[in-house]
């Protein structure tokens, strides 16, 4: 299948047919919003991780055919506590990394299904995107503060910010 998130749903296209997954407020196996930003493939598990643009992160089981939600709000266990969700990326240990809209970056331990806020460490909350360089790095695009590099191996970052007299900087703060 190929998988691909619309502004109407999720959709998986096998090359003749498409199936679309849309959010049903009677179906909590439904999606929690039919707006979707991201949409990352796990091989491994067999499983479809779903950001969506103001419910939080879902995930679709292909062994049961059925959709679970994340809770987003504060103090539930497993909450991303984030309605935004604005990016997923795998790191090297097979965790999800999840960019959030104003709810800072956050870390799903898939193996032991908890996530870990990394809201305060010294970077703006909202962040457009974020990828792993397979070499121990997070790069994180913030809406307003520049690039943040996050050193997994020893927790350190380096901020970029958009310098106009240095054509080496970033162009712009929005990345």
């Amino acid at each position: 299948f190929i998988w691909f998130g619309t502004d109407w749903g999720l959709n998986s296209f096998d090359g003749n047919k498409f199936n679309r997954y849309i959010n049903n407020p009677e179906d909590v196996h439904s999606l929690s919003d039919n707006g979707i930003n991201k949409v990352l493939g796990d091989k491994k598990r067999n499983k479809v991780w779903i950001a969506t643009k103001r419910s939080g992160l879902n995930v679709y089981d292909g062994a049961t055919g059925k959709i679970n939600r994340y809770p987003v709000m504060e103090h539930v266990k497993n909450s991303t506590y984030a309605y935004g969700i604005t990016d997923l990326c795998f790191d090297e240990q097979g965790d999800i990394w999840i960019a959030t809209y104003g709810n800072g970056l956050k870390k799903l331990l898939v193996d032991s299904d908890s996530i870990v806020h990394y809201s305060n460490f010294g970077i703006n909350n909202y962040i457009w995107c974020v990828t792993d360089d397979k070499k121990g790095n997070l790069y994180i695009g913030h809406v307003d503060s520049g690039l943040t590099v996050f050193s997994l191996t020893d927790n350190t970052i380096k901020q970029f910010f958009s310098q106009p007299d240095n054509p080496q900087s970033p162009p712009s703060n929005a990345i």
